[in-house]
């Protein structure tokens, strides 16, 4: 099954956590769904970023070792760096506190 027949939309980055979890999450779906193996999870999520997420990840592969390739595991950490700062989860978990 295609990722993209799954409705696997692509992600042009920004501040916007929410989306980020969105676009996070919904890679996951499609992955169990599609009972995609582990070793390529990386290369289908790296076709989705456009614009400046596409810019970031291929800025951030150029700055591995040479001949390293990253898994799934590593590409999922670094998006969650880059999209999921510990200042914007403190953050949001402020505005969750305040809520009425």
């Amino acid at each position: 099954m295609l990722m993209s027949t799954m409705g696997t939309k692509y992600f042009s980055g920004g501040f916007d956590q929410v989306r980020a979890d969105d676009w996070r999450q919904m890679l996951e779906k499609n992955f169990r769904t599609a009972r995609c193996p582990k070793e390529f999870k990386k290369d289908f999520s790296v076709h989705y970023p456009r614009g400046e997420a596409d810019h970031w990840w291929k800025n951030f592969e150029r700055g591995l070792p040479a001949g390293y390739v990253p898994t799934w595991k590593y590409f999922l950490r670094e998006f969650n760096n880059k999209y999921f700062p510990r200042e914007a989860m403190e953050h949001l978990d402020h505005e969750f506190m305040e809520l009425r």
